[in-house]
């Protein structure tokens, strides 16, 4: 049987529009449809060009919830969040009435959410009738298997709390993990891989690069990075950061 299917997809970062490419990728190859993409995307960063120029459908963007960062561009301001994001809510309502034109418009057998917090709040406005599965690495923040940092338990309830709002109306929630852990049914937690881009293993064999390949959300962690770099010089590293003013490459040393 095949299927037709919606995506919601946080834009925020690189990870779940990549996962969701990897997705669809996947979903073809077995036969099924991926009718058409929400993107939500933060007023403060930019959906990067590569999704809308490589995935094949219908994509639309929603504005979607987002953090409020510190000056050091590096932790977020809980309050400042809240209140920031609280005078926001007509925009998100408008956002959450475009995600059900599309369900309506592309009328899916199933929805997949990349961890986009307005799927959350979709299903507990509008109660889709398609199913809803929620895809995301974070939710292994639910399983005994994942070692929190100890000490900090402000933080685990509230990456927690985030990844629970994520997947409101969830029938399924695929965690996806890099070591192998049980499944808990009880739960609606299903452990799976990461998903990769079919690029990954077109790349070719018996490369012998001796770096290590860093990724940085935020800017403000560049810092921590340059600092081991000059206690580990002998480390080459390849850096990719989200920083628009930065030029294309820059060579620290």
């Amino acid at each position: 049987m095949s299927l037709r299917c919606l995506f919601i997809v946080q834009g925020e970062g690189r990870g779940h529009l990549t996962q969701a490419l990897a997705l669809r990728h996947l979903l073809v190859e077995a036969g099924h449809r991926v009718e058409g993409t929400v993107v939500g995307q933060s007023r403060c960063r930019a959906v990067p060009s590569f999704f809308s120029e490589t995935f094949e459908g219908t994509v639309s963007f929603v504005e979607s919830p987002s953090f409020v960062p510190d000056g050091d561009d590096r932790s977020v301001r809980p309050w400042a969040t809240f209140t920031h994001e609280l005078a926001r809510i007509p925009t998100f309502l408008d956002s959450l009435a475009t995600i059900d034109a599309a369900v309506e418009r592309h009328d899916p057998d199933v929805i997949v959410n990349f961890f986009e917090p307005l799927s959350g709040f979709y299903a507990l406005r509008y109660r889709p009738a398609a199913p809803i599965v929620a895809v995301a690495h974070q939710y292994m923040f639910h399983h005994p298997a994942y070692a929190f940092p100890t000490g900090r338990w402000v933080q685990k309830w509230g990456a927690q709390a985030f990844a629970s709002m994520t997947a409101w109306g969830a029938v399924r929630r695929l965690a996806l993990s890099l070591y192998p852990a049980p499944d808990r049914p009880t739960d609606g937690l299903v452990v799976v891989p990461p998903l990769l881009r079919q690029a990954l293993f077109e790349q070719p064999t018996g490369r012998t690069d001796s770096f290590f390949l860093v990724y940085i959300l935020n800017s403000g962690y560049a810092e921590e990075v340059i600092r081991w770099h000059e206690q580990n010089p002998d480390v080459r590293l390849h850096c990719f950061w989200d920083r628009p003013v930065a030029a294309p490459v820059e060579h620290y040393d």
